[in-house]
């Protein structure tokens, strides 16, 4: 009967044990419980729930030597920036779109592991994330479901994204150039911008606690 219900509760894992089906059956019995224990859900979310922001923003073909794209991204749990993502995306995007795309695919990844996270501590979470971007097109792309792409890469991306807008695990918004905080880390820019984008941030370095 435990095999029964380890093999409809998770069928993945219960089909690779069936490869050591030359095994003892009182074995096998024992690593279908080990996959029971470890399938099991999340403890039930107690608590206020908490709401997740993310701002999004990539600096097409800054590199001037590769022309390759930056990802900067910052995400929010309440008013607390728990993750800060800059980096140099790994192709070369001959639009804004891919580049803006990719960024977008990237904090998805992101937000889908700390969703995770918080859910195995019992933390609940207010709704989808509210994702915010400077790029209309993706924007528009991410939120209505009959747009269409030809280059391959942009539609895997496309189609990633809008999985997650209809799971529920994140909603996008168009968010002006001026008020995009992640703005601040795919460019350089004026201390008096960096601060505008980043103040509370800055403000926490600049008096440490203790």
């Amino acid at each position: 009967m435990l095999l029964t219900f380890t093999l409809l509760y998770s069928p993945l894992k219960l089909g690779r044990l069936l490869l050591f089906y030359s095994l003892s059956k009182i074995y096998l019995l024992l690593l279908s419980q080990r996959v029971l224990l470890f399938s099991k859900p999340g403890p039930e979310p107690l608590g206020n729930s908490l709401t997740i922001s993310c701002f999004v923003d990539a600096n097409h073909a800054g590199n001037v030597v590769t022309r390759r794209s930056h990802t900067g991204i910052l995400i929010f749990i309440q008013k607390t920036c728990m993750i800060q993502f800059s980096k140099r995306q790994n192709s070369v995007e001959s639009a804004t779109y891919g580049s803006e795309s990719t960024a977008l695919r990237i904090a998805r990844d992101l937000l889908i592991a700390l969703r995770l996270k918080l859910m195995s501590f019992g933390i609940p979470i207010d709704g989808p994330c509210n994702v915010f971007m400077d790029n209309e097109a993706v924007f528009k792309n991410a939120s209505i479901p009959e747009s269409r792409l030809t280059k391959k890469h942009n539609s895997i991306n496309f189609h990633i994204n809008r999985e997650a807008v209809a799971a529920g695990i994140m909603r996008v918004a168009y968010e002006p150039t001026a008020t995009n905080r992640a703005d601040a880390l795919t460019k350089n820019v004026a201390f008096e911008v960096k601060r505008k984008h980043l103040h509370d941030l800055l403000e926490k370095e600049s008096h440490p606690e203790g």
